[in-house]
Formats: structure tokens, C-alpha cells, sequence
């Protein structure tokens, strides 16, 4: 996933539903969208600079190979439940699909009511965006230094977060005193 690779990120999970593939599919734009990011900013001020963005990608793929190769992982034909020794999370299943380990998408902790889950993927995919802008303005030199980057970057983050309405409006059936529309 730190290469930012859409279509390899898309292939390590199985999305069986609309709502999966949309689930997706944000998952893998936004890790691309960071990956440019952190390539953008360590071509423009560093690799110890870059950190202020994106954590450091190779430390952190370092610590995750470790994490997995200390895992409990018990295959049961072509299921799999991996439980991690150092971690509070609970364990994950894993699929194999013609050949390869997947992570099915219904695993995912995600909203019940298709709106709510809607209304997430629409922020991240708006985080999304912001992420690529500043990765495009960083190789175009817009700004001097990491630091005025990162600041420009958490200030559009700040102003999209409050910008957006944080639960949509109650449906008429919900409010017994509102009328419903005709």
C-alpha cells in the first residue's frame, strides 16, 4: 500500500458488494494520493523533512513485516484468521482467491445505513483531493519550506472538516413534526 499502487491495492481485498467497491476504491485512491505526497516531498526537501507528511514509509513497512511475521496465523483451507501477539485488535480473516491471500471487504468496520457510509467516503475522498493538490503545489516549488507545506496542508484540512456538515438532515419519517414534502 506505500507505493500507492491502486489497481495492486485493489487486488488485496475482495469486494463483493457496490458498497465494498466503493470502500475500496477510496481506500486505494487515498493511499496513492499519500503516496504522492511523500514522493513529492522527499524530492522537494528530504527524506527527515518528508516525515512531516507521511510517517516513514520504509521504518514503518519494516515494522509491519515484523508484526505479521510474529502473527499467530491459522489456515483452515483457503480461510485464514491472523491474530497479531502485540496488538489489542481483534483477528482478521483472510480469503485465498485463485491463489493469493485476499482480506474480504465485510471485515471492515463500516456504517450500517448506506448514506452514513456515503458521507465517510465522500470526506475521504475530499481529503483525497486536498493530499494530491499539495503534493502537485510541493513539486510545482509553491511553497518554500516542508514545514509551510504541512502548514497549508492541515489549514485545508481544518477548513474542510468544519466546512462539511457533520450528519446529513433527518429524513421526514424521522421527524414527526416536520411535514413531508409532496
Amino acid at each position: 500500500m506505500r507505493d500507492g499502487d491502486a489497481a495492486i491495492i485493489k487486488q488485496m481485498f475482495i469486494a463483493t458488494t457496490p458498497s465494498e467497491q466503493k470502500m475500496v476504491a477510496c481506500v486505494a485512491d487515498l493511499a496513492s494520493a499519500f503516496s504522492q505526497l511523500h514522493q513529492a516531498a522527499l524530492k522537494a526537501y528530504g527524506e527527515e523533512e518528508a516525515k512531516q507528511f507521511t510517517q516513514d514509509s520504509d521504518t514503518a513497512a519494516a515494522e509491519a513485516l515484523a508484526r505479521i511475521d510474529s502473527a499467530d496465523i491459522v489456515v483452515n483451507g483457503d480461510s485464514a484468521t491472523v491474530t497479531f501477539k502485540d496488538q489489542a485488535q481483534l483477528p482478521f480473516l483472510l480469503k485465498k482467491v485463485d491463489g493469493h491471500w485476499r482480506f474480504p471487504t465485510s471485515n471492515l468496520g463500516r456504517p450500517t445505513d448506506p448514506a452514513d457510509l456515503d458521507h465517510q467516503l465522500a470526506e475521504l475522498s475530499l481529503q483525497a483531493g486536498i493530499v494530491r493538490e499539495i503534493a502537485a503545489e510541493i513539486q510545482a516549488g509553491k511553497f518554500a519550506s516542508a514545514q509551510k507545506a504541512a502548514q497549508s496542508w492541515h489549514s485545508r484540512l481544518l477548513q474542510a472538516a468544519t466546512s462539511q456538515p457533520t450528519t446529513r438532515p433527518a429524513s421526514p419519517a424521522a421527524n414527526p413534526h416536520r411535514p413531508a414534502a409532496d
